[in-house]
């Protein structure tokens, strides 16, 4: 992944960023007022799709607990990597 990417996600653009700004100790982030999603950028393959896919949860599953949300994400990262389903970095 580039530093940054956009994403139409839920009729809005949203922009994919690796940056530790903010993250304090964090995987991720999601900065709903700037329409942002901030991913450590450390994470590579696996650990980066569900930490992204945890993160996009939040927008709407905003009542589940950070541990459901967190289940959520391993559990659809998990199953997608079995489809061959991979963040291309360039």
């Amino acid at each position: 992944m580039n530093d940054f990417i956009y994403t139409h996600f839920v009729g809005e653009l949203w922009r994919i960023i690796k940056t530790k700004k903010d993250l304090k100790g964090r995987e991720g982030l999601c900065i709903y007022a700037n329409r942002e999603v901030r991913i450590h950028p450390e994470l590579h393959g696996k650990a980066a799709l569900i930490a992204i896919l945890h993160e996009f949860l939040h927008i709407f599953l905003s009542n589940w607990t950070e541990d459901a949300i967190d289940s959520m994400a391993i559990e659809l990262g998990e199953a997608m990597w079995k489809m061959n389903v991979r963040i291309i970095e360039e």
